[in-house]
């Protein structure tokens, strides 16, 4: 059995396990995911920081660590984020908080030169166009991968009496575990070299009403529906 040349650009991603994979916003929902994933996978050199130890929307900042650290392979799932009240009450504050980010680390990543492929998460909410450029030959940077909405029940956990659900209840929304994105970004990460988007999800969708009333069988509360929003 030959050895792995990991210098190769061809070799695959779970072939490449030794490589330094910076996984930004370990601590997150999504990002922690990813982690445990290649952690269990026996990926040995993974890059981490917190936000006190590396401000990406400090271009200074994300040059000094690419060049010190200088990753393999870069999974960007940092963001500034909110719910639909946070995001329509602040536009201005998350959509510049979040170019910072995504333009510091993926412009750093395409000059640093040991940059090998960057997998970007974005949003369902949003669905920018971009295109990306090839980093060095034999290198990727691949196109945004779409997670479904992560959403959670408040309620049950803080016993709260009733519950006030935005809209008409009409909206669809579809659901994804975690993991199982952490398993997409995995596969992509290894499998994936076209530069398109690829939208991730169950493939099954329901009604913001109809998951209301699921959550609300396992107790009892009362439910409004707010034609505000």
């Amino acid at each position: 059995m030959g050895t792995v040349n990991a210098a190769d650009p061809h070799t695959s991603f779970l072939a490449d396990k030794d490589a330094k994979v910076f996984v930004a916003d370990h601590r997150g929902l999504v990002g922690s995911a990813i982690l445990r994933r290649l952690l269990s996978l026996g990926f040995t050199s993974i890059v981490v920081r917190t936000h006190v130890e590396l401000d990406l929307t400090c271009q200074a900042d994300v040059e000094a660590f690419f060049t010190a650290e200088r990753p393999r392979y870069v999974v960007l799932a940092a963001a500034k984020v909110g719910g639909i009240h946070a995001n329509s009450t602040f536009l201005t504050d998350f959509i510049a908080a979040n170019l910072q980010i995504q333009t510091n680390v993926i412009d750093t990543a395409l000059r640093c030169g040991s940059v090998r492929k960057l997998l970007f998460l974005g949003s369902s909410c949003i669905y920018p166009k971009f295109t990306p450029q090839p980093i060095t030959e034999g290198a990727l940077l691949s196109g945004p991968l779409k997670p479904t909405n992560e959403w959670f029940h408040k309620a049950k956990a803080s016993d709260a009496p009733e519950v006030v659900v935005w809209g008409s209840g009409s909206p669809l929304r579809e659901f994804l575990h975690v993991n199982d994105l952490a398993d997409g970004v995995i596969f992509l990460m290894d499998q994936y070299s076209r530069l398109e988007h690829v939208n991730m999800g169950s493939g099954s969708e329901v009604t913001i009403k109809e998951l209301a009333e699921l959550v609300e069988e396992s107790r009892p509360l009362t439910l409004y529906y707010d034609e505000f929003w």
